[in-house]
């Protein structure tokens, strides 16, 4: 029954979309999944930074991105840009948040900011948010998901100058949301279709570089081509129907399909484990930004100076930024890449989505050395989202000090 309610309470709302998607450093899903294992703070505040797209509509990248994420850019001019960076010359919004809520601003004043919606919720939680999403972008941008223009050896026939910023960074960031899932939360099931508690799905390594999973190509792949014992029967871990695609471990992760498109969507224990209910406090993102901008100053980079043109946005923009890139409820679920509010990342998510993905991990990893891009393995997503954790942690534990 909830799967129908949410079949006709929002999937109702699916459109094709035609515009391009932010590029973050993790997901919604993501962010939010690092923030459950950080203790003291409420993971529906974990994408406050990502309220403003990071590129505007000519692909540049965003002088509210910059300001959010702590980051400089040298020249907004150049498609692809080149990579931003990080000055380190404490530009992180989240302390700033944090001395303003408990230091600068009244109880009377931090009670005149919050309100029902959500975009008026708790400022403290909010600042926390700040910090813990910056922490967690600060491991993986921008090596892990990458940016800027690929070599000139990266003559792989296809391939352009956006690579990094498309496959690279956009898709890698949709595949690293499945790999989190997958790995830290799904789990075998029993013959009735229900989760057996503590039994990990097989860990998978790869895809290689013939897009399918289970051959011999994907390095230290825990899934055998069918029957691999002869014994006539496909055991855990084996090629289930003999074809090396990703439909064997799957069960576990996506149901069966449905609607006119047959899309298999993720499985109930999955989908409903995790309530994505983003949140921020408008009033204190854009009291942030008007201590930046009064405090701003002009930073030599390689280019010159710093040349983002930043401006504090009004409180409808912050708002209508952050209902668009978090809680929009319309997307296109017949496309793998059609961009998405975070909000609806496990909604959105089914198995020919997965596929599509492992299909663009199989190309990176097949054309990786030429083109100076690290592979996508699992295991390596993995020691990021807890290397983010731990650094998330140290963050928050520091605020004050």
């Amino acid at each position: 029954m909830k799967r129908k309610t949410i079949s006709s309470g929002v999937r109702c709302l699916v459109v094709f979309a035609t515009c391009c998607s932010s590029a973050y450093g993790w997901r919604g899903f993501c962010h939010y999944r690092i923030a459950v294992e950080v203790a003291g703070v409420d993971p529906d505040y974990a994408m406050g930074p990502d309220t403003f797209l990071s590129r505007t509509a000519a692909l540049n990248i965003s002088a509210e991105f910059t300001w959010s994420h702590a980051v400089l850019t040298q020249d907004l001019d150049l498609l692809p840009p080149e990579k931003p960076w990080y000055p380190y010359d404490g530009r992180y919004p989240g302390p700033l948040m944090y001395d303003l809520v408990t230091n600068k601003l009244s109880q009377e004043t931090l009670i005149a900011m919050t309100g029902p919606t959500a975009y008026h919720q708790d400022p403290l939680e909010t600042a926390k948010g700040f910090v813990v999403h910056n922490a967690s972008d600060n491991i993986v941008h921008f090596e892990h998901f990458l940016g800027g223009v690929p070599p000139d050896t990266c003559t792989v026939p296809g391939i352009d100058a956006s690579w990094y910023w498309v496959a690279n960074h956009r898709d890698k960031e949709a595949w690293a949301n499945y790999v989190v899932l997958i790995v830290l939360d799904a789990r075998q099931l029993d013959g009735q279709g229900m989760p057996i508690p503590g039994s990990n799905i097989p860990f998978f390594q790869g895809p290689g570089i013939d897009n399918v999973m289970g051959t011999a190509d994907d390095t230290f792949s825990e899934l055998k081509e069918f029957d691999a014992n002869l014994d006539g029967i496909a055991q855990p871990g084996e090629d289930q129907n003999g074809n090396g695609v990703l439909d064997d471990y799957t069960d576990a992760v996506f149901g069966p399909p449905q609607g006119v498109f047959s899309i298999r969507y993720l499985n109930d224990y999955l989908l409903y484990k995790y309530t994505l209910s983003f949140k921020t406090n408008v009033k204190l993102q854009q009291l942030a930004m008007k201590v930046f901008r009064k405090n701003r100053r002009n930073t030599d980079v390689i280019a010159g100076v710093e040349s983002s043109e930043f401006r504090v946005r009004s409180l409808a923009e912050i708002e209508e930024s952050f209902f668009e890139e978090m809680l929009n409820p319309e997307f296109d679920l017949t496309d793998p890449f059609a961009p998405s509010a975070a909000m609806f990342d496990l909604l959105s998510m089914n198995a020919s989505g997965w596929e599509s993905l492992n299909h663009v991990a199989s190309q990176v990893n097949g054309d990786a050395p030429q083109c100076l891009t690290p592979p996508w393995l699992p295991s390596t997503t993995i020691d990021k989202f807890n290397a983010c954790v731990v650094r998330a942690q140290a963050w928050v534990d520091g605020l004050g000090n």
